[in-house]
């Protein structure tokens, strides 16, 4: 997920705001990916390549929203007395990622999550919930930026659950504005056999 060397920085506007180009091209053909501008699900800048049978991403929003998701039984249970911040994503969250890994699947293409902090004055609490069923394999990178010369917050929770034998790479990446702030709280829960790196 490197820029390519030599590259000049092209400028975008999103939401009025400037990113560099590059960075939603980020990840773009290497991999599935979501991209999220103020914790709000962006779908102009998703990229999928074909996804594997049973692989389940998708807004949390609209997971939550669909009564035969088994997401509410996940969303939440390893927080109870996290702290005041882990309280406030809960209370104000709106959006985020549902990843879910059947059970024996191997996801050979990483999974990659964009968090844009772009509006100036913005607070905003996504959240992500991964599920990874049995002897699963797979890498998520979460990748968090705030839009240069923007006061901004983030305060992003991710909740992982990894089943028995579920093998899972992570890899969280933080990068906000200089008069920007980011908090994040992972909190991992894993069965026998599992690894989590």
């Amino acid at each position: 997920f490197l820029l390519p060397p030599g590259d000049e920085a092209v400028a975008s506007v999103a939401h009025g705001l400037i990113f560099e180009e590059s960075l939603f091209q980020l990840g773009r053909g290497r991999g599935h990916r979501m991209v999220f501008v103020d914790g709000r699900h962006r779908t102009d800048h998703a990229a999928w390549q074909p996804r594997p049978r049973g692989l389940v991403l998708e807004p949390l929003f609209s997971a939550l929203g669909n009564a035969a998701s088994p997401t509410g039984l996940v969303l939440g249970r390893q927080l109870a007395g996290q702290n005041a911040f882990t309280a406030l994503n809960t209370a104000f969250m709106t959006d985020g990622a549902l990843v879910r890994i059947p059970a024996g699947l191997v996801v050979e293409s990483p999974i990659l999550l964009v968090f844009l902090a772009a509006a100036e004055g913005c607070a905003s609490f996504p959240r992500t919930v991964v599920e990874a069923g049995a002897d699963s394999q797979a890498t998520i990178v979460e990748l968090h930026i705030g839009a240069d010369g923007r006061a901004t917050l983030s305060n992003a929770v991710t909740e992982i659950v990894l089943e028995s034998g579920a093998r899972l790479a992570y890899h969280g990446i933080q990068k906000p504005s200089g008069s920007g702030f980011h908090i994040g709280h992972l909190p991992v829960t894993q069965k026998t056999g599992s690894n989590f790196f």
